[in-house]
């Protein structure tokens, strides 16, 4: 029996010890292990997908249960607050469960996330309508759509939001008075006229992450390679981050542009970035490089020094190389010629540029006017 290769082994064994999901692809000769057939027989050259469900991270894992507390028009936000101490800060997660339940007859949308100290939605996990809760304490998880994931910042409150209902009616959330998970570090708090805290005390809640997190990322909207126009591109970071730039060909540092919206690209330019969170975390430094070159060259018409001609195109950008000397008219072009000092010399590249030589060279553009023996110069 041929045993498994130990790379393969090793990869497995690293994503099962911090407990992922991963989606990965192997490339080369792969055992059958894998793709259901015999043990010792290889497939090779196959590029398979394998897709591991292993458990979860739990980053916070309260389920004490001491007494709920409503939340109403009057106390619209119930969150456990993450101090710049707490172990929460810079973990990733995309699911949030909270014990809740419905008192009296409520009417509205309950909103769980993270939220702002103006009370607004920093990052929405999840609504439930006030009807879909039961009268009784259950647990309600609300998740982020895959990939996505939210790092947990210093100031951070997560929790509950509900702005409708009173006393008699309204979505209580369970607390745990223990102060369990993470002492003063991170604590319960709630907003009335103003944001009100217990830090002995916190809300029965769970914080998970189903995916791997890979760190801190960042990327170009647009991939690099030729143009041949001007070009916007649009850096992102997977989390919140501040990314820094140049565009010079320089390695960027903290002192460098601070990106704030799309960078235009007029002509050839090496973009050189990274992405900083306020960990201090930083992702590797992209390069990208960019090449604006027009396929045809759009200024190459003559400026027109009489009336009663018309209008003349260069016919420049071919892609037919010549050489055009004193007295010559252009072999693909019968209506230009060069005329000027016996030196004087004019080479069309066929990209539509012209390169002259000589003491005077000129150009002429000789347009037909009334008979084919009537010509007038125009240049």
């Amino acid at each position: 029996m041929s045993s498994f290769p130990k790379k393969y082994v090793l990869i497995v064994a690293i994503l099962v010890s911090i407990g992922i999901v991963a989606i990965f692809s192997i490339t080369g000769i792969i055992p059958n292990f894998f793709s259901g057939g015999n043990l010792g027989n290889t497939n090779s050259g196959e590029s398979i997908q394998y897709k591991m469900n292993l458990p979860n991270q739990t980053l916070m894992f309260n389920t004490f249960s001491s007494y709920g507390l409503s939340t109403h028009s009057g106390r619209q936000i119930h969150a456990e607050y993450v101090s710049d101490t707490s172990s929460l800060v810079g973990k990733s997660i995309d699911s949030i469960t909270l014990n809740l339940k419905r008192g009296g007859s409520p009417s509205g949308t309950v909103e769980v996330g993270v939220f702002n100290t103006d009370r607004s939605i920093k990052q929405l996990f999840g609504k439930i309508n006030t009807n879909a809760i039961s009268t009784s304490y259950s647990d309600y998880s609300f998740s982020l759509p895959l990939p996505q994931i939210y790092q947990i910042q210093s100031g951070d409150r997560i929790g509950i939001k509900f702005t409708g209902g009173d006393n008699a009616n309204h979505i209580a959330i369970m607390t745990d008075q223990t102060n369990f998970f993470d002492g003063a570090n991170s604590y319960h708090t709630y907003y009335t006229d103003s944001w009100k805290k217990s830090t002995s005390k916190d809300l029965y809640m769970i914080l998970k992450s189903s995916v791997y997190d890979t760190g801190l990322t960042v990327s170009a909207s647009l991939t690099e390679g030729t143009n041949s126009t001007t070009q916007s591109v649009t850096l992102i970071s997977n989390k919140p981050s501040t990314i820094f730039y140049t565009n010079d060909g320089s390695t960027p540092t903290t002192s460098s542009a601070v990106y704030s919206s799309p960078i235009t690209i007029f002509s050839t330019t090496t973009l050189k970035f990274f992405a900083r969170d306020s960990l201090e975390n930083t992702s590797p430094t992209m390069v990208q490089i960019y090449t604006v070159f027009p396929s045809s060259y759009d200024v190459s018409q003559l400026y027109l020094t009489t009336s009663g001609g018309r209008e003349w195109f260069s016919k420049w950008d071919n892609r037919h190389l010549r050489t055009l000397n004193n007295g010559n008219r252009d072999p693909d072009d019968s209506l230009f010629i060069l005329t000027g000092s016996s030196d004087s010399k004019l080479v069309i590249d066929g990209d539509g540029i012209v390169t002259m030589s000589g003491k005077q060279p000129r150009m002429y553009v000789n347009d037909q006017a009334g008979s084919a023996t009537c010509w007038r110069s125009i240049y």
